[in-house]
């Protein structure tokens, strides 16, 4: 996604030349396969896509930008016609699988270099594109991640391979690696768009108590089976206090999390937030409230926009927020960040750290006053993790917030932060000041230190 400096001659202003061509050609190409119904237009289709991506990879200024693994796309795409082609499926088969890996190497050529903001931009000065340009914006964004994903995969599957070319094999893992990360997204993006959407209850949901709990557990228990991933928990977090779960992996403190969000139903006990029950059998939409937030682990699997000021605004503007207000909050809080130079990247361009703070400044943008923090500084450097925790201490400031902070370091947490919770295969073993949380003897019941003494220190 670049910003070229040529305008479209004649054409609409802030597209450029080669964006405006691109969006042509891969309009029409993808409008003609969907249309064709016939074995022998998908594999022209594929056939020019090949050929274009060639001779994109052959020209200088092309071949540096170009992700490879396009055109390991398209050979794929024509070896798997191929073989769908000499294969017992028949002509519906070929028909259907020509199609498809016509489709979707078109959408990705499309992704990888298409001006998409620029697009974007124009399309929005009429409303009701709205809808259909958030659509295609998503789309975009998944299918660029994918494209980043298989370029990750190939440099590993490269490095362990060592000198020469890859395989085939190695090719189809690839591939097969990229595609499973893109289902992975597409499953979180629908609860996290539901979660991100939603506005708090009409009536505050507030309970019986004057000022009801911000969560709290009773008995609670998240996963079926002989394994719960959380059993018979019971936990208060007060309106406005923060607290730390810690715990080794697999230990429940994701679950717990994805359980206070709404995006998880509870298998039995109760979960209440704000004094109100969260109602285990109702559907995601009823089961969200837009007072909440939940950074996840992996940034990839919160954004719903292209860009980091876009994604940012996404919730203030889906719960009807002014246009101009929502964009004013966006830039306010990635400017907080250290990140008003990055708002117009596209968030599959930043790293990881960056992602991750922009995943942050959209929920801080919706004004939450629950906080579910899943590994917030995890793979953030010295400097970038202290910008997040600023933050977060000055949003505290501004208006009350309660939050829980889940983490493997529970040495290392904001200086608000003085209560610890423990947990251990599910189940809570400790819950109380992080002074006494921090004895040796406490990590070792939670598993968060070896058994036995520590070793003895090496002479200098």
């Amino acid at each position: 996604m670049r910003a070229d400096a040529a305008l479209f001659a004649g054409g609409p202003a802030g597209v450029p030349r080669r964006t405006a061509a691109r969006l042509g050609l891969g309009a029409a190409a993808a409008t003609v396969n969907a249309g064709a119904g016939r074995v022998e237009v998908s594999l022209i289709g594929i056939a020019l896509l090949m050929g274009i991506v060639a001779i994109e990879l052959a020209v200088g200024g092309r071949a540096r930008s170009h992700p490879r693994p396009a055109g390991a796309l398209a050979l794929a795409a024509g070896l798997g016609l191929a073989a769908a082609l000499a294969g017992a499926g028949g002509p519906a088969t070929a028909e259907l699988t020509a199609r498809a890996l016509c489709g979707a190497g078109w959408m990705l050529w499309l992704a990888w270099g298409l001006d998409w903001p620029a697009v974007r931009a124009l399309a929005l000065r009429w409303p009701a594109l709205q809808g259909p340009v958030e659509l295609v914006d998503q789309t975009v964004l998944q299918a660029a991640l994918t494209v980043r994903c298989w370029a990750e995969h190939r440099d590993q599957a490269q490095l362990r391979r060592g000198p020469g070319a890859l395989p085939m094999a190695a090719w189809g893992v690839v591939l097969r690696d990229g595609v499973l990360a893109a289902l992975h997204r597409a499953e979180d993006l629908d609860a996290t768009a539901q979660a991100r959407r939603a506005a708090a209850p009409p009536d505050g949901g507030a309970g019986p108590e004057p000022v009801p709990a911000a969560l709290e557990a009773r008995a609670l228990r998240v996963g079926n089976g002989p394994r719960p991933r959380l059993q018979g928990l019971d936990l208060r977090l007060p309106a406005g206090a923060w607290l730390a779960v810690c715990g080794p992996s697999g230990a429940g403190k994701t679950s717990l999390l994805r359980a206070a969000a709404g995006l998880e139903p509870a298998g039995a006990g109760e979960l209440l937030r704000f004094g109100a029950p969260v109602p285990a059998a109702a559907p995601l939409p009823r089961r969200v409230d837009g007072r909440v937030g939940l950074m996840v682990q992996n940034p990839e699997h919160h954004f719903l926009a292209s860009t980091a000021a876009e994604d940012v605004a996404w919730a203030p503007l889906a719960r009807g927020q002014d246009p101009a207000a929502a964009r004013a909050r966006a830039a306010d809080e990635l400017d907080r960040l250290g990140l008003g130079d990055r708002a117009d990247a596209p968030v599959h361009a930043l790293s990881f750290g960056e992602q991750r703070r922009v995943s942050l400044a959209g929920l801080l943008a919706a004004d939450p006053e629950l906080l579910l923090l899943d590994e917030p500084t995890a793979g953030l450097d010295p400097v970038a993790a202290a910008a997040l925790v600023t933050a977060l201490g000055a949003a505290r400031a501004r208006r009350p917030m309660a939050g829980v902070w889940v983490t493997h370091e529970p040495r290392a947490l904001p200086p608000w932060i003085d209560r610890i919770v423990l947990l251990r295969d599910g189940r809570l073993v400790f819950d109380g000041s992080s002074a006494d949380a921090l004895m040796p003897d406490r990590l070792r019941a939670a598993g968060l230190l070896p058994p036995g003494p520590p070793p003895p220190l090496e002479p200098a």
